[in-house]
């Protein structure tokens, strides 16, 4: 067990310092930014948080200095971000010339960072808590089919007030991301289980006590690790709580972007 903890570390170690100083990094063919304003939903995202990429375009509405660093340096939601922070939020529209993968979209987004919001930051490695998933020999997991996107849905049952989740081609590192932010501690993938999967989260938030008979008014809810951990060990995962690296993003310098 400590072999593989140590090989866990280098591999993170290794993966940070892969991607923390890319020797040629590609960029977007062309790009919009412009600070967000609230405009009553003319955007046609309707008006919100918003970020959607295909193989050709990345767009983000209201994406804070937070959310773009997120996304451009894959981190998991709750990773440590040090630094001077910008105020405001940003729209961006960023096309690629060809086809791209999401993480050659993640590298183009670390370009324009660079160039237009002046950019600069490195990482950094801590111990502190964090959660493994892992897979027991009985896992229970259907194989997704080919193509399509990942997702993880939220479903809600208006007889039980459980809340359950529904994840369809997901990888799991895709899930291990996912939750890290509902948890708010980093998650390791260490399933050691390759391609994606649909699998169904059942009953995670569940009512402390009993619902009312005519379905209405507010409930307590159960809303902590217990609820994953059930549903998780239903297919056969695990989480267990350790102590381990954990990746901290230093931005060295940060500036408002230059006009379009």
């Amino acid at each position: 067990m400590r072999g593989a903890t140590c090989l866990c570390v280098l591999l993170l170690t290794a993966a940070w310092a892969a991607t923390a100083q890319p020797a040629e990094r590609p960029a977007f063919e062309v790009a919009s930014i412009k600070v967000w304003t609230p405009d009553g939903g003319r955007h046609g995202f309707g008006g919100g948080k918003r970020i959607s990429a295909d193989a050709l375009m990345v767009r983000m509405r209201a994406a804070s200095l937070r959310e773009l660093l997120e996304f451009a340096y894959g981190l998991q939601p709750g990773t440590e971000i040090r630094g001077p922070d910008l105020p405001g939020a940003y729209d961006i529209d960023a096309k690629a010339g060809a086809p791209s993968t999401r993480e050659q979209q993640r590298l183009m987004m670390q370009s324009l960072l660079a160039e237009r919001f002046g950019l600069k930051c490195h990482r950094e490695e801590t111990q502190g808590p964090v959660y493994a998933l892992v897979a027991r020999k009985e896992a229970k997991l259907a194989a997704a089919a080919a193509g399509g996107d990942a997702s993880i849905r939220m479903t809600f049952d208006r007889t039980t007030f459980a809340t359950s989740f529904t994840a369809t081609h997901t990888t799991m590192t895709e899930l291990a991301d996912w939750l890290a932010g509902q948890l708010g501690r980093p998650v390791l993938n260490q399933t050691g289980l390759q391609g994606a999967y649909d699998c169904n989260l059942a009953s995670v938030m569940v009512p402390k006590e009993a619902p009312p008979a005519d379905g209405r008014g507010m409930v307590p809810m159960e809303n902590g690790p217990e609820g994953y951990i059930r549903a998780l060990r239903r297919l056969g995962l695990d989480l267990e709580s350790r102590r381990g690296a954990v990746g901290v993003l230093v931005v060295e310098h940060v500036e408002r972007p230059a006009a379009n």
